[in-house]
């Protein structure tokens, strides 16, 4: 009788035990070889240094997108200096040769109104009044044109781009009236039997 009772004592334990085992065994296949469960969610601490890491990364392309911006930025400005450099090369080119040519045909002008002045003064008492008076008108016409000439053309030597049409144009308009009361004066006193200077009959260009 005690062998019977020791049996079905010993295969009642087993029946409990071996769901236990079962359970325990089913445990261990979801842990992984580091003794932690792979199905069992992430901490906390675990999701916010996967976040920080991305918005590590996040920052990172921000910084080389931004980075290469400021590279074409500076491409450009570049670009746009070189072409600023060449129109300013060229345009000081074009105004300094204009100066030139204008300087030129002032410093001509201005010795023909001094040998005119000076017939005038050495044959005045051969002119007849009318002729003497206006003589004397257009020699004091000269200087006020010769001043102007000579501002506008100090104005276009150092002028800008901006005015520089306006400039230029100032400047030939003032040197034709000169030549052209020049010539006249020359035409008068040729007119008054005046054997005028030799530099009075040279070409102006």
């Amino acid at each position: 009788m005690r062998s019977v009772k020791t049996l079905l004592i010993a295969g009642g334990l087993a029946a409990l035990i071996a769901p236990a085992c079962e359970r325990n065994e089913g445990s261990m296949d979801r842990m992984s070889p580091k003794g932690v469960d792979e199905r069992a969610p992430k901490s906390m601490g675990d999701n916010e240094v996967e976040e920080r890491e991305k918005a590590a990364a996040r920052a990172r392309e921000e910084m080389n997108q931004q980075r290469e911006d400021v590279a074409e930025e500076r491409r450009e400005l570049s670009e746009q200096k070189g072409e600023l450099g060449q129109a300013t090369a060229e345009f000081t080119k074009r105004r300094d040769e204009f100066a030139a040519k204008a300087r030129a045909k002032l410093d001509a002008l201005e010795g023909r109104i001094a040998a005119i002045r000076a017939d005038v003064q050495a044959h005045g008492a051969e002119l007849k009044k009318d002729a003497k008076q206006e003589m004397d008108e257009l020699v004091m016409k000269l200087e006020e044109q010769r001043g102007r000439a000579r501002s506008a053309f100090d104005a276009a030597a150092s002028g800008t781009e901006e005015r520089w049409n306006e400039l230029e144009q100032n400047t030939g308009e003032a040197l034709d009236d000169l030549e052209e009361t020049a010539s006249s004066a020359v035409g008068k006193l040729k007119d008054a039997g005046v054997k005028v200077r030799a530099e009075l009959d040279a070409r102006i260009d």
